[in-house]
């Protein structure tokens, strides 16, 4: 549906960071300042291993900001 990773109201938290793993619990990319502007998840990986990443289930973890709760969940990336 989209060409990024859209987080829904994550403007409203400026100091958030966004990480995502792959299934079998590898970090595939972490981001300070997500905005769904600039600063998106876009299918590439940023951490060890980097350029486009295989279709699949990921899961995200985003800390909005220091004493919020973390919000997790998964999504599908298809290529």
């Amino acid at each position: 549906m989209h060409d990024y990773l859209k987080i829904e109201n994550i403007e409203h938290y400026p100091k958030n960071v966004v990480t995502i793993y792959s299934k079998k619990g590898s970090k595939v990319f972490e981001m300070s300042g997500y905005d769904n502007i600039k600063n998106v998840f876009d299918g590439k990986s940023n951490a060890v291993q980097f350029g486009n990443l295989p279709s699949g289930t990921y899961y995200y973890l985003v800390e909005r900001a220091e004493g919020l709760d973390i919000v997790k969940g998964f999504f599908l990336l298809t290529r």
